[in-house]
């Protein structure tokens, strides 16, 4: 009875909001608490199911974000009557029944390992696999040509799967392997491109020491499903990449030339480590189910009133996809980011009510930010005219912690006078402290790289991003409207409308004067 009340509700929102079309030209210079609520309390509802990309609820929250685009005023972007736009979302999931095993000649059990249990995938080195194949051991799975050393001299491993130890070899001198400091060769990403250039047809390294501390957490996400923006031309190697459970490891060197504490007193004594056949009956059942499903950004634009600029642009955005459901509980994502999504609605509002930009605004509601920033990837790929953006704009996360202060990023990484205008219209009408934190190019958390601003800064476009980092209850169902500052909200959008209608007038495009730091 729950969800057809619900559903009713819905529908009745969205007709009227459909029937309110009427006062679009009504001039209305007031940011409004109780609309940003109004916006908000449904958006976070549970009726909308927490708003995961590709699913009903993020469809039902794109239909209500262009009902009251339509209804502010603001037109659809790509045609005259929609404002969506879909693209192709590549979802994967692994069985949870997979298994690996250790057979005999007569194709009798030996010993087996689960998935979860014992092992993980990369989704990026993941594919369906069911054979029998031979299983080697191939120590660090190194090729170091400058240190004369090659794990892969003595064997081949052509067609076949190989084990490989974390770490890289040592001999107690700073001219081999750097001593103690770690090289390049001793991360993952390489020794699992080594196998490939050796025609390995998957490997099976342990897991970090810290990754398996959070074994059991792994546990609980390791099979759900993994987004991926789809590419019709990309072509997946066949290969299979399983991150092992390191309490399993003693298990998989049984009845092996060599046992797992062996090994490691070898690697502890400086040993170069043995190679050998560990089964020439090894085998895997690996199956990875995959499907395409759509997604939808919600794009409008209020047109520039110059005749000369109109055709240029600034951009403002928020993605309005979350966590959608998980173990029974919704994550309704009222701040992350409902916040941002609510205050770009308000802004689209005024802005579309004032029609003072002389240049135009594209408003733009991103979707798969929660998986990859997969939406504004899409959007800034498929944009016609991306040269023509002057900057762009990002609200996540604005609803929570203190209403005085706020952090800004990134608004000098390309434009120092997107920093001076940010500041001035700041200090001329909101007042917020601006925390830089997150600006420090050795940012431990990233987070510069980590919202949809970097799919624009990456093409050059300037932006400034604002953030609350509210840690209590990030990514947790307790993510609720009853939790917002919607004063906070409030202040956020009057203070981007600001600097949109700065950016949108100037008489020259922003300029850009520095360059991006590196990913």
């Amino acid at each position: 009875m729950k969800k057809i009340i619900g559903l009713t509700l819905i529908v009745l929102t969205i007709i009227m909001g459909c029937s309110s079309s009427s006062i679009i030209n009504k001039k209305n210079d007031d940011f409004n608490i109780n609309n940003i609520m109004t916006n908000l309390e449904f958006l976070s509802s549970d009726e909308l199911e927490g708003r995961e990309a590709t699913t009903r609820g993020e469809r039902l929250a794109a239909l209500y974000i262009s009902t009251q685009l339509k209804k502010y005023g603001v037109k659809p972007f790509f045609s005259d009557s929609s404002y969506l736009q879909p693209f192709d979302v590549s979802v994967s999931s692994i069985d949870t029944n997979s298994t690996f095993s250790f057979l005999d000649n007569n194709q009798n059990l030996i010993n087996s390992f689960n998935f979860r249990e014992d092992f993980f995938s990369r989704m990026e080195d993941a594919f369906a696999i069911d054979t029998t194949t031979a299983l080697v051991f191939a120590g660090y799975g190194i090729t170091a040509q400058e240190y004369n050393y090659d794990d892969y001299s003595d064997i081949n491993v052509a067609g076949k799967f190989v084990v490989l130890f974390s770490g890289e070899p040592s001999n107690g001198s700073e001219e081999f392997f750097k001593g103690e400091e770690e090289t390049d060769y001793s991360s993952n990403e390489y020794k699992i491109k080594n196998a490939k250039d050796h025609g390995a047809l998957g490997c099976i390294i342990p897991v970090s020491e810290q990754y398996q501390m959070y074994w059991e957490f792994i546990k609980r996400f390791a099979a759900r499903p993994n987004f991926k923006l789809y590419d019709e031309s990309s072509d997946k190697e066949n290969f299979v990449s399983l991150s092992f459970n390191r309490n399993s490891l003693p298990r998989l060197f049984d009845y092996q030339p060599f046992s797992y504490d062996s090994l490691v007193s070898m690697s502890k004594l400086n040993s170069i480590l043995p190679h050998f056949l560990m089964s020439e009956n090894f085998r895997i059942n690996f199956h990875v189910y995959s499907e395409n499903r759509k997604a939808y950004n919600v794009v409008g634009v209020i047109e520039g009133r110059d005749e000369q600029l109109k055709d240029e642009f600034v951009a403002i955005g928020a993605h309005y996809d979350h966590l959608g459901q998980r173990n029974g509980e919704i994550y309704n994502g009222a701040d992350d980011d409902g916040s941002g999504t609510v205050a770009v609605l308000e802004v689209a509002k005024v802005l579309a009510a004032n029609r003072n930009n002389k240049r135009s605004v594209l408003i733009v509601f991103h979707t798969a930010e929660e998986k990859g920033l997969f939406g504004s990837e899409y959007f800034t790929n498929n944009f016609p005219a991306l040269d023509k953006i002057s900057a762009q704009i990002n609200i996540d996360m604005v609803g929570r912690e203190s209403i005085d202060t706020i952090f800004s990023v990134g608004s000098d990484k390309l434009s120092s006078e997107l920093k001076q205008i940010v500041e001035t219209v700041n200090n001329d009408n909101t007042k917020f402290v601006f925390d830089y934190k997150f600006d420090d190019p050795n940012d431990p958390e990233r987070i510069y790289y980590r919202s949809d601003h970097y799919n624009y800064a990456r093409h050059g476009i300037p932006i400034v991003f604002f953030y609350d980092y509210m840690l209590s209850d990030y990514h947790k169902p307790s993510d609720d409207f009853e939790k917002i500052n919607f004063n906070k909200i409030e202040k956020t959008a009057r203070l981007v409308y600001n600097i949109i209608d700065n950016i949108s007038n100037l008489d020259h495009k922003l300029i850009v004067d520095k360059k991006e730091v590196e990913k």
